[in-house]
């Protein structure tokens, strides 16, 4: 869009070409005209966070009306308009940074917001205004926080001396990270608290909520619907075709206490100087209304398309590469490949003399396009299950490696002075340490993973210098602490990351697995159950409590969350494993094989999942199937004795007992102290009870468990009726079977 051209400075061009020599002379200096400008936000379709209805719609007719001419005539160079997909960090970010370099002193600078407002903790002045691509539980890495609206504000008003109005309808109901409406009140008080020296109208008090219906307009929130009506006439109670703070504040009041006091109580506010002139009445526009009883349906909102703008020039090769650049833009071709990509298009022509007048925009829209790709991968990762993203990383999948080089490309465009350049370095910092992480989780060189480790602190470092509050790098630290099994420092460092960011369900889980470890199985069984509170899809939190039942013999609960783990998510191969053994054990051997089968399709190189699926087709008398599992696996491993095991009992189901026993003697070999080969023995020596009973004692000698099987295994029933087998068990397990 091309950047704004001050009216005023037109016509004094327009003045000296009508009176050229002496009379200029003459001419009084012009004072420029105050202009006003606009960002307009509305936002209904969230891409992380719950939906609301007519947001978008509440902003399309703000803008529709600050374009009438009982809005102030703005043109389309004089608003920005963000609704929906369009309203990413980035967008608004620049947006707003737009507002402060056009703006001049005296100008009006008017700022509105309806959308989702919440805050993820209950540290003082972290309340967040929440954009389209802004994480579901992590506000930090793509929220607009309430210091920074602050510091923007501030700017416009005190150094560069603009008339600020903040108009605010955030405290839209829904499930959000602060669980309830918490959030989106606590923001209101936020917006209210820090704005003393600015004048804004917010839509509800600060323990209240903003509601919407078709009702209002045909789709409105209740708060826009009355506002804009009052703006357009009804607020001017004096009649002197002026709208004061305080009488739009009384109307909105009036209005909306009336039309929800059977529903909910909502009552605006508004702060600032009583007297500020918030807008002028036209009087054909404030006629119509009155005319009528009550206030019309909002107009339909007139979506004002920017026309392509080309650069105005003779050279024919800028002009086709500032097309080619708008072409890779579409095209997301931002830094790939390398010919022909946008960055590098932009690289080529920005000095030329000819783009001068664009470069500006074409640098701007550049750096959006990279933030908000990688705030895709950002959001991906954070909602994502993280054993699920490290099998993506794992691919080496570029677009992921790219990530990093993205953001700190729109660094470098955006420039140090840039309101986000701090925020983007950050998210830059964040994602390069990530990738560092999952390199060295990839590398079997422990020289390589250390350095790998080291590097990525560093750059999580880097990032807590910019933000002390960033959450995500406190929990990436948490996770390189326990890599390098210093699980004390990895507590500290996810409670760190949950007092910053407490509806993250990731930190929590994590910091269950820590405490694991270190056998506090009680704390992590807490965490557990709070990560799930927080997101019961969240598979790494099932996973981690299965495991944790699963240590404490609770197998049916264990069971339960590895059943949901892979419900939510699929690729949990380990899970499919766990719940084999268990429908084993349950003599569920048919479903016990399909998950095993599921396991061997996910991890093909594992001898265990073949050694399982012997085992297992044995109990479905498929034993054919079952030696080609046990050879299977033996092909990957020579040495993988528990294979021998597998095939010394299979010979004993076929009745082979000379192959079973040179089958088992070869994982004795292997296995000299592992009672369950003698065990074997004894089951193959079945027609040779002195030999069994002498193998059984050498099984029980060595600890053999689960001892109450012995007189069920049907090979060894002869010898359990014996006087020498009960002598035996009540020598080596007196008061058991």
């Amino acid at each position: 869009m091309k950047q704004s051209v001050r009216r005023t400075h037109f016509w004094f061009y327009l003045l000296l070409l009508a009176f050229p020599g002496s009379v200029i002379a003459q001419i009084q200096p012009l004072v420029p005209k105050a202009v006003t400008r606009a960002v307009v936000v509305g936002i209904s379709n969230y891409s992380n966070i719950s939906k609301l209805r007519f947001a978008h719609r509440d902003a399309e007719s703000f803008a529709s009306f600050l374009r009438s001419p009982a809005g102030g005539g703005l043109t389309e160079n004089e608003i920005r308009l963000l609704t929906e997909e369009k309203a990413t960090y980035a967008q608004i970010v620049n947006a707003l940074y737009w507002l402060i370099g056009e703006s001049q002193p005296n100008d009006k600078a008017i700022i509105y917001f309806s959308g989702h407002g919440d805050v993820e903790n209950n540290i003082p002045n972290m309340g967040f205004l929440l954009t389209y691509d802004t994480p579901k539980t992590n506000y930090m890495l793509g929220g607009i926080s309430i210091m920074n609206l602050q510091t923007i504000i501030t700017t416009l008003a005190v150094s560069k001396q603009v008339q600020v109005l903040m108009i605010a309808d955030a405290c839209r109901s829904g499930n959000l990270a602060s669980s309830g409406a918490a959030g989106s009140q606590t923001t209101a008080l936020l917006l209210a608290k820090q704005f003393a020296n600015e004048v804004k109208i917010m839509s509800c008090g600060p323990d209240e909520l903003s509601l919407e219906n078709e009702i209002w307009g045909g789709g409105h929130s209740v708060f826009s619907f009355y506002l804009i009506n009052g703006l357009k006439g009804l607020a001017d109670y004096n009649e002197d075709r002026e709208i004061t703070l305080k009488e739009i504040e009384r109307f909105l009041q009036d209005s909306v206490e009336m039309a929800t006091r059977s529903i909910r109580s909502q009552t605006p506010q508004a702060e600032g100087d009583a007297r500020f002139v918030v807008a002028k009445v036209d009087p054909a526009t404030a006629a119509a209304l009155k005319q009528k009883n009550q206030p019309p349906p909002v107009e339909a909102p007139v979506m004002a398309k920017t026309p392509a703008l080309s650069p105005q020039t003779s050279d024919s090769l800028v002009l086709k590469l500032y097309r080619d650049f708008e072409k890779a833009l579409a095209k997301g071709h931002l830094l790939q490949p390398e010919e022909g990509s946008a960055y590098t298009i932009y690289m080529q022509i920005k000095d030329h003399p000819s783009i001068r007048s664009f470069k500006n925009l074409m640098r701007n829209d550049l750096a959006i396009s990279l933030q908000d790709d990688a705030q895709k991968a950002i959001n991906d990762y954070l909602s994502a299950d993280p054993r699920e993203m490290r099998k993506r990383w794992a691919l080496d999948d570029s677009r992921y490696q790219t990530y990093p080089l993205y953001l700190e490309k729109a660094a470098e465009l955006l420039g140090e002075t840039h309101l986000s350049y701090a925020q983007v370095k950050a998210k830059e910092y964040y994602f390069s340490g990530l990738v560092m992480r999952l390199k060295g989780e990839r590398s079997k060189n422990q020289l390589e993973k250390d350095s790998l480790y080291r590097v990525s602190r560093s750059f999580q470092d880097k990032v807590l210098k910019l933000d002390t509050t960033a959450a995500y790098a406190y929990n990436e630290l948490g996770l390189l602490a326990r890599r390098a099994s210093d699980n004390l420092s990895s507590i500290k460092y996810f409670n760190q990351a949950i007092s910053f960011s407490p509806n993250w369900a990731l930190p929590w889980a994590n910091l269950g697995g820590s405490l694991e470890e270190l056998n506090r199985r009680e704390e992590a069984e807490q965490c557990g159950i709070k990560a799930i509170s927080i997101d019961s899809t969240f598979a790494l939190a099932h996973y981690n409590l299965g495991n944790l039942y699963l240590g404490n013999k609770n197998l049916d609960k264990a069971a339960s969350h590895f059943e949901k783990t892979i419900t939510y998510s699929p690729d949990y191969y380990n899970a499919y494993f766990n719940l084999g053994l268990y429908y084993y054990q349950k003599e569920n051997y048919v479903q016990s094989e399909s998950l095993f089968f599921e396991y061997n399709r996910k991890v093909p190189n594992d001898p265990d999942g073949y050694q399982n699926l012997g085992e297992t087709s044995i109990k479905l008398g498929k034993l054919t199937e079952s030696e080609s599992f046990f050879l299977k696996a033996l092909d990957m491993d020579p040495n993988y004795a528990n294979a021998y095991l597998g095939m010394g009992g299979l010979f004993i189901e076929k009745n082979e007992r000379s192959k079973a026993i040179s089958w088992i003697n070869q994982f004795i070999g292997l296995k000299p102290n592992d009672p369950e080969g003698y065990l074997k023995l004894a089951m193959a020596y079945s027609d040779q009870p002195e030999k069994a009973l002498s193998h059984l004692e050498s099984a029980l000698k060595l600890g053999l468990k689960n001892t109450e099987r012995i007189p069920r295994i049907p090979q060894l029933k002869a010898i359990s009726t014996t006087k020498e087998f009960k002598n035996l068990m009540e020598k080596y397990n007196p008061g058991r079977p």
